[in-house]
C-alpha cells in the first residue's frame, strides 16, 4: 500500500437499476458496477484519475466521498477522556454503596442517633459523583465525534467516481486540494451532503452543483430509510457493510479493505442518483427545497454560535446551590412531620421511587384517584401530575422544585459545555434537514431547538442568556409570530382566522373572548392581569385544537404546558368555543383525513410535495398525522427557502457574519454591530418572502418580529 498509485482488477460484471428478487446477491458493489479501483498517493496519478474521471462525467454528475480522521490534538483528547470516564464510573459505584449503607445504618438506628452517617449527606455526594460523570461522558463522546466535525478532523480519502470503468480513491495527504478543482465544476452528488459540504465549505470550495441522494432517498422511503445500506439493499440487492466506517482513518498506511470501501460509497451513491432521482416524479419540489437549503446549514454549523463559559458555570453552581437548599428543606420537611421513614429514603431519584413515596406520602382516597401509568396502572411519577397534586403535600412541591433544577443541569449543566469545541471556543450543533416525518428539521449536540427561554428559579438567568455574540458583533433574531395558526389559517382555508389575521389581532386573544362570550369593549374593560389569564387559557386550545386534540388531551396539555387545571366538561366546553369560532376548520379535518385514509398518503408541505405514506407508521392511519403533518411541513418549507435566501442575501450585501442557529420558527444570526440594521431589513424581508411564496395569498401583517441583542435572550 506504500505505491505512489495502485490499482486492482475487479471481474467486471453488468451493471444495472435495481436487483429481482430472484436475483443472486453480487459480491461487492465493485464487482456490480465498476471494472478497475485506482489508488492515487501522488499528485501526477491523482490528476490522470481526475481527468479520467471528470471526463466520463461529461454534463452530468460525479459523485464524491470523504473519508475523514480525527485531529491528532483530538484522538489525544479522546484517550485521555476515556481514562477518566472510567476513573468517574468507579467513583459512583462508591458513592452508590455509601448511599445505600447509610440507608441501612439509619434504619436500623434510633431517630436520635449521631453515629449514623447522613443519608442526605451521602444522596448529595452521589449526586455530584453523577454529576461529574455525565459530564465527562459528554465530553469523551464529544471528543469521539471529532471525525465528525470539519473543525476537528481532516479528510483522508476523496472517493470519485463518474459512471465510466474506475472509480478513483485519493488520499489527500498526499495531495494539494487544488488537483480537485476539476471536479467541481461538474454537478456533484454526496450521500448526505451536509456533511461532505463541511470539508468543502471550509476551504471556501462551492461545486456548480450539488445532489444528496439521502434527501432523495428519505422523500421516497421515509425518515427511516435514509442510509447508504438500507438504499443499496432496496435499490440493487446490494448488502454493504459499514463495518470498516469507525476503522483507523489516520494510520501512516490504510489498508485495501478500507480502500474498497471508500471506493463502494461513491460508486453506490452515483448509481443510487442515477436511479432514485428521476423517480421523484412530484416529490422534485420538496427536494429541491430541501437540497437548496444545505448550503446554508452547512455554513451555519461551522459557523457555530458562542457559549459564554463562565456565566454558565456561575448558572449551573447557582443551580446546584439551590438545589442543596431544597433538598434541606426536604429533610426538614420530613422531621418536622415525624417521617423519619421518608428522611432515610431521601430525595426519590428516578420514577420508582416517586411511586414509593405517592404511596406511602397519599391518604387512600388521594391515591385513588392519582393520575395512573398506561401500561403498568402505577402511581404517575410524571412532572405534571406531582405538579398538579403537590398543593397539600409540602414535600411534593420541593420534590418539583427539585425536578425543575434536575432537567436543567441534565440537559444544559456540565454536558452543554462538553459540547464547546477546543478548537473553536464555539457550539457547533448538527441539524438535520427534514429529520421529523413533516420535513422540520432536527437538532443535537446539543438541541438548540429547545433552549428554554424561561428560568423556573426565582433570581437567576435563563440559559438562552448565555449564547452571546463574541465582541465587536452583536445577535439579530427573527421570529415568525403565530406562524403553524397562519399556515393552516391558509391550507384550510378558514375565513375568520384569515381575516383575524389580516386586521392584526392576536388569536390567542380573540379565542378567549369567544370561550368568555366577551365582546371587544367588554374583553377590554377587564383588568389586565384578568386578561393575561384568560389568553393564557386560550392557548392550549388554539394548539391542542390544530391538531386534532379531544377534550381529554385538552385537560393534559393544559396542565403539562401551562399549569391548568381543567375538567374534561370544560375542555369540551372550550372545544365546542373554538370550533364555533372557526367553523372552516373543523370540516377541513373531517374532510382531509377521510382523504388521507382514502388514499394512503398524507400530502405535506409546499403543494404536497413532499408525502408520508401511512403504511410507514408501524400502527398505520393515524387521525392527528392528518392535521399536524400538513401544517408543519409547509412551514419547514417556508423554514427552508427563508434559510437559504438569508444566506445568499447576507453574501450578496456584504455581511459580515451569518446564522449560528435556528430553533422551529425562528432564526438567530450574528453580524458586526455595524451590519446589524441592514441584517435585520434582510432578515425580515426573507421571512416574508419565503412565507409569501409557500402561503400564497395568506394575511403578512405583523409577520416577523426582529429584534437586536448581545445574547439571545435579549432577541426576544
Amino acid at each position: 500500500m506504500d505505491r505512489p498509485s495502485s490499482e486492482w482488477p475487479i471481474p467486471p460484471t453488468a451493471a444495472g437499476g435495481p436487483a429481482h428478487p430472484e436475483s443472486p446477491r453480487p459480491a461487492s458493489a465493485l464487482s456490480r458496477f465498476v471494472a478497475r479501483l485506482s489508488y492515487a498517493t501522488d499528485a501526477v496519478a491523482a490528476a490522470a484519475l481526475v481527468a479520467e474521471i471528470t471526463a466520463d462525467a461529461g454534463g452530468g454528475l460525479i459523485a464524491v466521498d470523504f473519508e475523514t480522521a480525527p485531529l491528532p490534538s483530538e484522538r489525544a483528547r479522546f484517550s485521555d477522556l476515556r481514562l477518566r470516564v472510567a476513573e468517574a464510573e468507579g467513583k459512583v459505584r462508591a458513592h452508590t454503596e455509601r448511599r445505600a449503607a447509610a440507608r441501612r445504618g439509619a434504619g436500623g438506628a434510633s431517630a436520635a442517633s449521631a453515629s449514623v452517617e447522613d443519608p442526605q449527606g451521602a444522596a448529595q455526594a452521589l449526586a455530584l459523583a453523577k454529576a461529574g460523570l455525565a459530564a465527562l461522558t459528554s465530553a469523551r463522546d464529544h471528543a469521539e465525534r471529532a471525525g465528525l466535525d470539519p473543525h476537528r478532523s481532516t479528510v483522508r480519502l476523496c472517493s470519485l467516481y463518474a459512471g465510466g470503468a474506475r472509480v478513483g480513491v485519493i488520499d489527500m495527504t498526499c495531495v494539494n486540494w487544488a488537483v480537485l478543482a476539476p471536479v467541481w465544476e461538474h454537478p456533484i452528488v454526496m450521500h448526505n451532503a451536509t456533511f461532505d459540504l463541511g470539508y468543502l465549505a471550509q476551504r471556501q470550495i462551492e461545486p456548480v452543483g450539488v445532489h444528496c441522494t439521502l434527501q432523495a432517498t428519505r422523500l421516497l422511503n421515509g425518515p427511516d430509510s435514509t442510509s447508504l445500506e438500507t438504499a443499496a439493499a432496496t435499490y440493487f440487492g446490494l448488502e454493504i457493510s459499514k463495518a470498516l466506517q469507525t476503522s483507523d482513518w489516520g494510520a501512516p498506511h490504510l489498508t485495501l479493505p478500507q480502500v474498497e470501501y471508500a471506493a463502494t460509497d461513491a460508486v453506490v451513491t452515483w448509481h443510487l442518483a442515477r436511479v432514485v432521482l428521476p423517480l421523484l416524479g412530484e416529490r422534485r419540489a420538496a427536494y429541491d427545497i430541501q437540497v437548496g437549503a444545505i448550503p446554508a446549514v452547512v455554513r451555519m454549523q461551522l459557523r457555530g454560535i458562542l457559549l459564554d463559559v463562565p456565566a454558565h458555570a456561575a448558572l449551573v453552581a447557582a443551580l446546584k446551590a439551590e438545589r442543596a437548599q431544597l433538598v434541606g428543606a426536604y429533610d426538614r420537611e420530613c422531621v418536622q412531620a415525624g417521617r423519619m421513614d421518608l428522611r432515610r429514603a431521601g430525595v426519590p431519584e428516578n420514577a420508582p421511587e416517586v411511586e414509593a413515596l405517592l404511596n406511602t406520602l397519599l391518604p387512600e382516597q388521594e391515591r385513588e384517584a392519582w393520575p395512573r401509568t398506561p401500561s403498568s396502572d402505577k402511581l404517575s411519577a410524571r412532572r405534571v401530575d406531582l405538579t398538579a397534586g403537590a398543593g397539600a403535600h409540602p414535600l411534593l412541591q420541593i420534590l418539583v422544585a427539585i425536578g425543575r433544577i434536575d432537567k436543567q443541569l441534565s440537559t444544559y449543566g456540565e454536558r452543554l459545555a462538553a459540547q464547546v469545541s477546543p478548537v473553536t471556543g464555539r457550539i457547533h450543533a448538527s441539524y438535520r434537514i427534514a429529520g421529523a416525518i413533516s420535513g422540520r428539521s432536527t437538532c443535537d449536540k446539543p438541541n438548540m431547538q429547545n433552549v428554554p427561554d424561561k428560568q423556573p428559579v426565582d433570581g437567576l438567568p435563563s440559559f438562552r442568556t448565555l449564547f452571546v455574540a463574541k465582541p465587536g458583533y452583536v445577535l439579530v433574531a427573527g421570529d415568525w409570530s403565530s406562524m403553524e395558526m397562519r399556515a393552516a389559517a391558509c391550507i384550510t382555508n378558514e375565513e375568520n382566522m384569515t381575516e383575524a389575521f389580516a386586521r392584526g389581532e392576536d388569536l390567542h386573544v380573540l379565542t378567549a373572548r369567544t370561550m368568555l362570550g366577551l365582546g371587544e369593549d367588554e374583553w377590554l374593560a377587564l383588568p389586565e392581569e384578568t386578561r393575561a389569564l384568560h389568553r393564557k387559557h386560550a392557548k392550549p386550545v388554539n394548539f391542542g385544537r390544530l391538531y386534532g386534540q379531544g377534550a381529554r388531551g385538552l385537560v393534559d396539555s393544559a396542565r403539562a404546558q401551562y399549569g391548568l387545571l381543567l375538567d374534561p366538561e370544560t375542555a369540551r366546553g372550550w372545544i365546542d368555543a373554538y370550533e364555533g369560532t372557526y367553523p372552516g376548520y373543523p370540516r377541513w379535518c373531517r374532510d382531509f383525513s377521510r382523504a388521507c385514509e382514502r388514499k394512503g398518503e398524507i400530502p405535506i408541505g409546499r403543494e404536497g410535495g413532499r408525502v408520508h405514506e401511512i403504511h410507514w407508521n408501524p400502527e398505520g392511519f393515524r387521525y392527528t398525522q392528518c392535521l399536524n403533518l400538513p401544517i408543519q411541513g409547509a412551514c419547514a418549507d417556508a423554514f427552508m427557502l427563508a434559510l437559504a435566501a438569508i444566506d445568499e442575501a447576507l453574501f450578496a450585501a456584504g455581511i459580515d457574519g451569518g446564522p449560528v442557529a435556528a430553533p422551529h420558527d425562528e432564526f438567530v444570526l450574528e453580524v458586526a454591530k455595524a451590519d446589524a440594521a441592514r441584517t435585520a431589513v434582510i432578515l425580515k424581508e426573507a421571512m416574508t418572502a419565503a412565507f409569501a411564496v409557500t402561503f400564497p395569498g395568506a394575511p403578512l401583517h405583523d409577520l416577523v418580529v426582529v429584534k437586536i441583542g448581545r445574547s439571545w435572550a435579549e432577541t426576544k
